[in-house]
């Protein structure tokens, strides 16, 4: 029967799973108040102050319970009070609170003491190695499950647990190191001994407590051979691994193997690739493919039948390829010409399997790769095999209908020459001019595919802007082949151009258009995309083509790409790809907030490790794009305040710290090794993540310029731990996803990096570590307390002036400082030289103080920043980046400089503060004052041009089809805003 104390401690439990913390700690109070005493207690209440919001007082007094519950002579026998214990501390360590490693340290004696004082119990021997899991010590948990398995020789997971510890310490020690070579051999011969303990016809029988005894065992004996073996050269590791996939007691036709035969599959063809053995993999290949077309070898076999699947045939023609080019010795008694035609064969046998059948999506590609080996090269294929060209238009007449055609057949179309690009157009017009009559799902999936092929091939190449000295002769004037064209001047180029895209935008939208009709549409659930959606899609890509050919400077094109995606999402209101379009696309015309609001990115849903991939689409930036309103610029609502976003995503890095440990711990106890290795790279790529330190650094600024927080060593540990200085464990991930949009460009320039970038300069790690370190100068001036603040400071100023050299000699496209943020830094720089020449102990006087008011007021007495035109985020970003300017010159002159001026005295010193107070008390009010008159006046111009609805519509072909009906200007009107 559970005692009062336990009953009190559960009712404690109950409030922290309810979400209910402050409840929680009042309980753990109140008991503490009435003379309750207990490890526990004083543990379950640092518990709960790791889960209330960040404060430096809460983490202190938690850090505090840990040391001394930590430091007694007496040792801790309650396994749940060293749980907590080593939870609580890990947190503490992921927050950067007290001494580096302290907890590690510390936690491992606590477990050590517990351990000796009870050597007989399992459940606490079991939890130590669970606890330095989840606090990512390899050390104590190798020393943990060595204990254990040796404790308890008789359950055989504890074994395998130490050998799983061996290779995780293995793994987080430098290449260098030689206790990293020591724990490798270490985990390498007790997984060999396992290996060698399964008998060599191991089926069904009885086999060794330590033996391996499954799939994942394998895996785990895999993993250590590739990091961990005695061979020197990876390849030699590749060979050993698959002496193991070949074996018959652990081999894939083994029972052992059953558990993960497709893991295991994949593992042995990636094996196969690194090493070259291509008559091998042939063969390999070829031999699943022929079995699983004969019924006799499918119904004998035991193990699964992998036959038309892509990595068999994408394999077995990778190394038909390579075979062909004398890169592997040809397999016993065949040739070159007995290995086209055995190759033809084994596709053909898939591809033409009669009774009126199609082929698969997979087996027709198949035939289609086999053509592209022999494309352009001297060597020509073997006698019934089709032409490339011939084998793309059987591929589009099987899977035409199909939304994955373009994205199969883009890479082979790719290699077409001129001639062939022109055969293959002209197959595609003669399907399109057949597909009239009824409107089918399926043809207007055919016709769409058909757009983009013509995209890809004709608009793709297509150059972006005109040079004022272009000629018809010069490299451009290939791409105007079809425009019959003879002495065209840059201007009727252009003009051609612009034709050529406004046609094919409003043959997208025809499509479109009639996809909506009520046959099709009627069908449809409200959760899914109309049929016609890429087609949209398309039209936007080549109005934003149009954008970039006129320089951006009209805002026309952008306003079309935005009425075609509303129009579609009305329709289809979870197309994600059209989502995150809008979202970019209303970024670049200056309205943010319409960006950010529950209509566009709340739609989207973007949770959980999305936030860290995708969250940047709206948020790059956010700072100094949608801090808060200037001159009423903005409807600033919960659904649109950057803060709250930023505050949403931030939230997956504290989840990942207090999920993914006990995940792992989860995965270690079902014996899944594979899955340890992964949630611990897992971690580690959240926990070094770029847009995390991004994420902190605009919420700080953020804060900042609406008058809130925005200073503090609470908020910017993470940037001082893992920015300013490269993480121990690990350097610093960027996770972004930038190729999340549907590309139907040539080559590696993708659409969203050409024209939906806001700016050239995209920020990366530079970037968060050069405005992590002006953070860091914010907090010197904010007083928060360092051992040597004059060291900190002439880091700060030297790391900000190496980044933005680096920056300056990055190549175009790899920069990531806009020239507003360059002078931002190079303010920042100013700043902390000032801070140096006022540290207690170094050399400074009244005309030290002096000239650097003087500096400073001349930097802000100068004009403000000329606004970028037409109205864009440019200007947002220019305007915001100016009052965060002088917002930080006030932070450090008011809080860290006024001090010292105030003690100044005699003609001199009162001259000084004469000074300080005009730059103070006038200029930068002044300066601020004439960025947003500045910014006003541009908003208020842009207010009232408004841009006309027949200016956007006009009489061209796009805007008759848009002026239409299913459009939101449809049915005519005119003289209405935009």
């Amino acid at each position: 029967m559970a005692s009062a104390q336990d009953r009190k401690n559960q009712i404690v439990c109950e409030s922290i799973d309810v979400g209910a913390y402050k409840q929680a700690l009042q309980l753990c109070n109140r008991r503490i108040k009435k003379g309750e005493k207990g490890d526990y207690l004083m543990m379950l209440k640092a518990h709960v102050l790791t889960l209330l919001p960040p404060s430096p007082a809460t983490y202190e007094e938690a850090l505090w319970i840990c040391r001394e519950i930590a430091r007694r002579k007496v040792p801790v026998e309650e396994v749940d009070v060293a749980i907590l214990l080593q939870r609580v501390w890990s947190f503490l360590e992921g927050a950067g609170v007290g001494e580096k490693r302290e907890g590690s340290r510390e936690c491992v004696k606590v477990w050590e003491g517990a351990v000796k004082a009870k050597p007989g119990d399992e459940r606490m021997a079991r939890e130590w190695v669970f606890g330095c899991l989840r606090g990512r010590d390899w050390r104590g948990m190798q020393k943990a499950a060595m204990h254990l398995q040796k404790q308890f020789p008789k359950r055989r997971e504890y074994y395998f647990w130490a050998v799983m510890s061996c290779l995780l310490l293995h793994n987080s020690l430098p290449e260098t190191s030689n206790e990293r070579k020591l724990f490798g051999m270490l985990a390498y011969r007790m997984i060999i001994k396992s290996r060698d303990e399964v008998p060599p016809e191991a089926n069904n029988a009885l086999l060794p407590t330590r033996a391996i005894q499954n799939a994942q065992e394998v895996h785990l004996l895999l993993s250590i051979i590739a990091c961990a073996s005695p061979q020197q050269s990876p390849r030699d590791r590749a060979l050993e691994a698959l002496s193991i996939l070949n074996s018959k007691n652990l081999g894939l036709e083994s029972a052992i193997s059953k558990g993960d035969y497709l893991g295991l599959l994949r593992k042995k063809l990636s094996l196969l690739n690194e090493v070259g053995k291509w008559h091998v993999l042939w063969e390999f290949c070829g031999g699943l493919l022929q079995k699983a077309r004969e019924p006799e070898e499918f119904a004998k076999s035991e193990l699964p039948m992998i036959g038309d699947d892509w990595a068999l045939w994408e394999n077995y023609l990778n190394a038909t390829g390579e075979l062909l080019v004398a890169k592997g010795d040809l397999p016993d008694g065949v040739d070159r010409k007995s290995l086209k035609l055995e190759t033809l064969k084994t596709v053909l046998g898939y591809v033409q399997i009669g009774d009126g059948k199609k082929a698969t999506r997979n087996s027709e590609l198949a035939l289609v790769k086999l053509a592209s080996l022999f494309h352009g090269q001297e060597e020509e294929g073997p006698e019934g095999a089709p032409k490339l060209v011939e084998a793309c238009k059987r591929y589009f007449d099987t899977v035409g209908s199909k939304n994955c055609c373009f994205e199969d057949l883009g890479r082979y179309v790719e290699m077409f020459r001129e001639e062939e690009q022109q055969e293959f157009l002209s197959y595609l017009k003669s399907k399109e001019t057949n597909s009239e009559g009824e409107v089918t799902a399926s043809r207007i999936a055919e016709q769409i595919n058909i757009q983009k092929f013509i995209y890809f091939l004709r608009i793709s190449p297509l150059p972006l802007n005109i040079p004022a000295d272009l000629a018809i002769s010069d490299d451009f004037g290939e791409y105007f082949k079809d425009l019959k064209l003879s002495d065209s001047t840059p201007e009727i180029l252009e003009q051609s151009l612009i034709t050529t895209l406004i046609q094919f935008a409003a043959t997208n939208m025809q499509i479109y258009l009639s996809a909506l009709t009520p046959s099709l549409s009627s069908s449809l659930m409200i959760t899914d995309n109309q049929y016609g959606d890429d087609a949209a899609l398309l039209a936007v890509m080549a109005l934003l083509r149009l954008w970039k050919l006129k320089d951006e400077n009209s805002g026309v094109p952008l306003l079309r790409a935005i009425l075609i995606l509303e129009t579609l999402l009305t329709k289809s209101k979870h197309n994600y790809q059209a989502l995150l379009l809008l979202t970019r696309l209303y970024h670049l015309i200056g309205a943010p907030y319409l960006a950010a609001s529950s209509e566009v990115w709340g739609r989207l849903n973007v949770k959980q490790i999305q936030t860290d991939t995708l969250g940047h689409w709206l948020l790059t930036r956010g700072s100094t794009i949608f801090p808060g309103q200037i001159n009423g610029n903005a409807d600033l609502t919960s659904g649109t305040d950057l803060v709250r976003h930023l505050n949403r995503c931030l939230r997956i890095y504290d989840l990942n710290r207090k999920q993914t440990p006990d995940m792992t711990v989860m995965a270690l106890d079902r014996g899944t090794y594979g899955q340890i290795l992964e949630f611990v790279e897992f971690g580690r790529r959240l926990e070094g993540s770029v847009q995390r330190g991004m994420y902190e650094i605009d919420k700080r600024r953020a804060e900042r310029l609406r008058g809130g927080a925005g200073a503090g060593e609470e908020v910017a540990l993470w940037c001082k731990e893992d920015m300013l200085r490269v993480p121990e464990e690990g350097e610093v991930v960027d996770n972004r996803d930038f190729v999340v949009l549907a590309n139907f460009e040539q080559g590696k320039m993708r659409a969203e990096e050409k024209f939906l970038r806001l700016g050239r300069e995209l920020p990366g790690v530079r970037w968060a570590r050069a405005f992590s370190l002006v953070e860091e100068l914010v907090n010197v001036a904010s007083g928060v307390k360092y051992t040597e603040p004059g060291k900190v400071l002439e880091e700060i100023y030297s790391g900000i002036m190496g980044l933005m050299k680096s920056d300056e000699e990055a190549e175009q496209g790899k920069k990531e400082f806009t020239k507003e943020e360059i002078s931002y830094l190079t303010l920042a720089t100013i700043l902390s030289n000032f801070l140096i020449s006022i540290t207690p102990g170094a050399p400074s006087g009244t005309a030290k103080l002096a000239e650097n008011i003087d500096t400073i007021t001349t930097y802000f007495k100068k004009p403000a920043p000329a606004l970028a035109t037409p109205y864009s985020w440019r200007s947002l970003h220019t305007t915001y980046t100016s009052l965060e300017s002088a917002l930080l010159v006030n932070i450090v002159l008011t809080k860290a400089v006024k001090p010292q001026i105030n003690k100044l005295k005699g003609p001199q010193g009162q001259k000084v503060k004469q000074a300080f107070q005009e730059l103070v008390g006038v200029v930068l009010p002044g300066y601020v004052r004439s960025v947003k008159e500045a910014f006003g006046k541009l908003h208020l111009e842009e207010v009232e041009k408004r841009v006309e609805r027949k200016e956007v519509l006009g009489g061209d072909d796009l805007g008759r089809v848009l002026s239409g009906e299913g459009m939101f200007w449809g049915g005519g009107g005119s003289g209405e805003g935009a």
